[in-house]
């Protein structure tokens, strides 16, 4: 308990100061934190999915880490095929508001158990949606990337309030970080495994593939 609140007031007083720019490649989830030893890096994922998905019915947590964007925007998860949303968070809400997303996982039916709102939304590919800014880069007002997707998720290393994922968001993904910033953390929910973001790299791919043309060959030689 001491070091989660030790991690949130650290979290708390970066948040009001932080003006430090860094190069995207650099950046960490302890950049964010103020707390090194938060080394995880930007998987680049842009779609998540439940994780613990099990029987008729799953949950996630999601809440508010801290928020300096100016203004900030109502936060929600969408389909991407269908385009259906359902909203998170609104403008209003301060640091450390939470709620549960209750997934039907045969129907896809999602509700927000805090406002109890529902819709369908497709529980193993989903994205976010802060404002005009999406996880998915294309779907953003400006089609540039505003997020860093942070997976905790046995790590090993403290989380803030046990999140498995943790996603924020800034003006400019190429600027680095400029104090304008908001962090959101969830439980039960990560990078979608499909997604292109958390993939091998192509390059890797073909990399593999030739090293294995190369030892048919060899084995065809002996032979």
């Amino acid at each position: 308990m001491k070091n989660i609140l030790s991690m949130l007031i650290a979290l708390l007083a970066f948040s009001a100061n932080a003006t430090v720019i860094h190069n995207v490649d650099d950046i960490t989830l302890g950049d964010f934190t103020g707390i090194k030893s938060m080394d995880q890096i930007d998987t680049g994922s842009t779609l998540f999915r439940l994780t613990d998905a099990n029987g008729d019915n799953d949950d996630a947590a999601v809440f508010l880490m801290y928020l300096k964007a100016t203004p900030f925007a109502d936060i929600s998860i969408y389909d991407p095929v269908t385009g259906n949303s359902l909203q998170v968070f609104n403008k209003g809400d301060v640091p450390l508001t939470s709620t549960s997303l209750s997934w039907n996982i045969f129907t896809d039916e999602v509700t927000n158990e805090v406002t109890r709102d529902t819709a369908i939304i497709d529980w193993e590919s989903f994205a976010f949606q802060n404002g005009n800014w999406s996880s998915i880069p294309e779907d953003s007002d400006d089609g540039r990337d505003h997020l860093s997707v942070f997976n905790t998720l046995g790590s090993g290393e403290p989380t803030l309030l046990g999140a498995h994922v943790e996603l924020v968001w800034y003006p400019v993904i190429e600027a680095g970080l400029n104090g304008n910033d908001s962090m959101v953390g969830a439980t039960d929910i990560q990078p979608n495994v499909a997604d292109p973001g958390t993939t091998v790299p192509e390059a890797n791919l073909a990399l593999m593939l030739g090293i294995a043309l190369v030892g048919i060959g060899y084995t065809k030689k002996i032979l």
